[in-house]
Formats: structure tokens, sequence, C-alpha cells
């Protein structure tokens, strides 16, 4: 195991550039994570109908879209 950690931090060290893209990549996924949480609440708090239209023209045709797809991705535990 403290090979492994060892063979890890000389890495890092050797390239810095690919630690400062990693640390970015795991900001945005957080970033991603938090939004999706977000929108999944507003979803929720939102009363929208259950039947959906193809190509919505109003905005809350729109919101009802894109909240049934989302929770039905969800399932029931979510």
């Amino acid at each position: 195991m403290r090979r492994l950690l060892d063979k890890i931090r000389d890495a890092i060290f050797a390239n810095p550039l690919a630690l400062l893209f990693f640390v970015f990549a795991a900001i945005a996924e957080y970033g991603n994570y938090q939004r999706g949480r977000e929108l999944t609440q507003l979803c929720e708090l939102l009363s929208y109908p259950d039947v959906t239209v193809s190509n919505p023209k109003t905005v809350m045709g729109k919101v009802a879209t894109i909240c049934s797809e989302r929770l039905s991705d969800d399932g029931p535990d979510d």
C-alpha cells in the first residue's frame, strides 16, 4: 500500500497539470450534482399535468415536459 501511495504522489508531482484538471473535473461534477438536486426539488414543488406534449409551446409546457422526464428517470426511491 505504501508503494502505491508513493507512486501516486510521485505521479502528481511529476505532472501537476493533470492534478489541476482532475480537481477541475471533480468541482464540475459536484456542481452538476448540486444543480441536478435543485432541479429535482423544483420539479417536485411545481404542480404540472401528468400528460406532456411532444412539442410544447408555452413555458409551463416545457417545464412540465422536463420535469416529467426527470422525475420518471429518477424512480420512486430518489
